[in-house]
């Protein structure tokens, strides 16, 4: 037995040394299958393995034999149609097919081989059409180049004209001669260094809101920069109203001595009065004399600029005013005739900037900073309310002698008060009117 066994073992070995690989047997048919397939369906299902089983390979497909069949087969891989053959455990690479089927197959392998046959002839047609469409092609190729070179011409020629130029205005500057002390005391103001980014704003927007804390120079600061700026040039106007009609007329006042112009070109008009001539370039008023042009001429053509100030006091004229001027400023800027508001607001500025019902697009807003001091706050221990105007008078007497000199600014309630207080100040001595103030009351 153990004889038996070793001749076995070297049998085996023997046997194993001869035997093909794994990859030499899937590439063998067997006669089997030959039998039962047929010999054309084999050959197509072993071309089919070795086009599509082993897709690492780069494989030609040379003539037009079979290509419908292979592009068939490829579109039914990509959509996933394909299934998985069944193999037989007796036949190595085989399917197991029904003896019904063989009628069927048949037929297939008959309309296969025709549709094999017209895709041949189809092949030689399509090589003829191919050598015919590379001359065309060579053709239209040398009349696209130089097409395209024309085109590259006249785009360059295209390129080297110059863009449009947007029209540009000469820069403006009136000369104001002011005397040596005011201009020292303008130095002195923070408005003063916000005059070129102020001047800008007005220049490039339709709409512009000052903000700024009393006594910044806003009032009569802001006309003297338009005006400079060239605004009151060609009969132009630069008007300016104030809620009160004694706000008007200091205004242009004190600006009238600040730019040295004592020939009416800068003027006041409230109501019933008024020193406005032909030759008036700034023109303070109140917001009712405004409302009284806009009936005569809505579009205000003879006003290049509109200064509402205060306009953060919300009274009836300025915002009836604000609400017809965001409506002439749209139609002067049609009309190719602009017109430049702007708004001088000390609180509550959001209530312009949010609003877009008056403006749609948001106004530009510039923050004046304003001087700052130290304040020291000082209380009456009694304060008589029969003639608070008198007692005001000796407020500013014991001021004036106690403490260093300076301004003082007293606030009253109305016009006539605000005239009678420096009369009496000019009239009466401070001493005179204390001693007559102690001799009284002794």
């Amino acid at each position: 037995m153990s004889r038996k066994k070793a001749n076995r073992a070297e049998l085996l070995e023997s046997i194993a040394k001869f035997q093909p690989s794994a990859q030499e047997l899937s590439m063998m048919t067997s006669l089997t299958s030959v039998q039962t397939k047929g010999i054309k369906r084999s050959i197509a299902e072993t071309n089919s393995v070795t086009l599509f089983d082993e897709p690492g390979e780069n494989k030609q497909e040379n003539g037009a034999a079979g290509s419908k069949r292979r592009q068939r087969w490829k579109e039914k891989e990509e959509k996933g149609e394909v299934e998985n053959p069944q193999t037989d455990a007796n036949v190595i690479g085989l399917e197991v097919i029904d003896e019904s089927s063989d009628s069927e197959q048949e037929e297939s392998e008959d309309e296969e081989n025709a549709e094999d046959e017209e895709a041949e002839d189809e092949a030689v047609v399509s090589e003829e059409v191919v050598s015919k469409e590379e001359v065309s092609n060579a053709d239209s190729k040398e009349s696209d180049a130089a097409v395209n070179t024309t085109q590259e011409i006249k785009e360059t020629k295209i390129d080297d004209t110059p863009a449009p130029k947007r029209e540009s205005k000469p820069a403006i500057f009136v000369p104001v001669h002011r005397t040596a002390e005011v201009q020292a005391a303008r130095m002195k103001l923070p408005i003063l260094a916000e005059e070129q980014a102020i001047v800008e704003a007005i220049n490039e927007n339709p709409v512009v809101i000052l903000a700024g804390e009393t006594g910044s120079g806003k009032t009569t600061k802001v006309p003297q920069f338009l005006y400079e700026a060239g605004y009151a040039a060609n009969g132009k106007i630069i008007g300016v109203t104030e809620p009160r009609r004694v706000a008007a007329t200091s205004m242009a006042k004190r600006v009238a001595e600040e730019m040295n112009l004592h020939d009416g070109q800068v003027g006041y008009q409230i109501r019933f009065e008024g020193n406005v001539k032909d030759n008036t370039r700034i023109k303070f008023m109140t917001d009712g004399v405004l409302l009284k042009e806009v009936q005569k001429d809505f579009l205000l053509n003879n006003y290049s600029v509109v200064i509402i100030d205060e306009a953060h006091e919300r009274s009836v004229y300025s915002d009836i005013l604000l609400g017809l001027l965001s409506r002439i400023v749209m139609l002067r800027h049609k009309r190719g005739n602009p017109l430049k508001m702007v708004m001088s607001a000390t609180l509550r500025v959001e209530d312009f900037t949010d609003n877009q019902r008056l403006f749609k697009t948001k106004p530009v807003v510039i923050q004046v900073e304003a001087r700052q001091f130290p304040v020291s706050v000082h209380f009456n221990k009694r304060t008589a309310f029969e003639d608070y105007v008198d007692e005001s008078y000796r407020k500013v007497c014991k001021i004036h002698r106690q403490l260093p000199d300076g301004g003082i600014l007293v606030f009253l309630t109305g016009q006539q008060e605000v005239n009678a207080l420096p009369l009496l100040i000019r009239s009466w001595n401070c001493v005179i009117m204390e001693l007559r103030y102690y001799l009284l009351n002794a």
